[in-house]
């Protein structure tokens, strides 16, 4: 396959170049085969001819998540390429989309997840809305913009941006989506549930992926300056992590 690329059993991402308030920061989409052949979709990016038969190659797509409210899919040709296809849109994104979405995300999973996924809403933002995914199957935590791993191998004015929005060269929250935030202690309460999961695998929307048992360690770091957004028990997982 030329486009998509296997991270684990039933999980493939494909990455393509993309800029942000003119930062380089990359896009990805994360596949997973949900039952014998049906396909779920994370973040969908451009549907090139070539990614298309990459996907046709491992089942039907079946469900495309937009996961929170800031992402600009493009699903129009999603729709047309797709017919039998669901669309799911995070709360709220229908209410400022012309888009027909199926419906609204929630963290009861969809039937057809049911036993894939543990989503967590990010609540206390809400023009923002994320749901993150806990993949059992591979123990990756799939994310949108909650995070970003950005490296330092970039042209030098996504550099210089990245520097001043505090997500250059580690895994970071950017100062600009902590803006979005309205109610801190309830984010903190999302991201207390999200540490309490068990993963050793980090896919962001947005730069590098993480594996290895430290993993959840260096994500609650990146939280570290949010109060109470850490669980009362210690994190089990230290060391051994890196960028893939």
């Amino acid at each position: 396959m030329n486009e998509l690329q296997t991270v684990a059993p039933e999980l493939w991402i494909c990455t393509r170049d993309f800029r942000a308030s003119g930062i380089e920061v990359g896009q990805r989409m994360t596949v997973v085969r949900v039952g014998v052949n049906s396909l779920w979709i994370h973040s969908p990016i451009p549907l090139s001819p070539e990614l298309a038969a990459d996907l046709a190659a491992l089942g039907t797509v079946r469900h495309v998540l937009v996961p929170n409210c800031l992402q600009q899919a493009p699903l129009e040709e999603w729709r047309t390429h797709c017919r039998t296809a669901l669309f799911w849109a995070a709360p709220g994104l229908r209410q400022i989309s012309a888009f027909p979405f199926t419906g609204d995300l929630s963290e009861v999973p969809h039937p057809e997840w049911l036993g894939h996924f543990t989503p967590t809403l990010i609540q206390g933002m809400p023009t923002v809305n994320e749901l993150t995914y806990l993949h059992h199957g591979s123990r990756s935590l799939i994310v949108a913009d909650l995070v970003y791993n950005l490296t330092t191998e970039t042209d030098f004015a996504s550099r210089l941006l990245a520097r001043a929005n505090g997500i250059h060269g580690r895994l970071a929250v950017s100062r600009l989506f902590r803006l979005r935030m309205k109610d801190k202690s309830a984010v903190a309460a999302s991201l207390r549930s999200i540490l309490s999961q068990e993963f050793d695998r980090l896919i962001p929307s947005h730069g590098s992926l993480l594996s290895g048992h430290g993993t959840r360690s260096l994500f609650s770091t990146a939280w570290s300056w949010l109060p109470n957004a850490f669980p009362t028990a210690p994190l089990a997982d230290l060391d051994s992590t890196r960028n893939i």
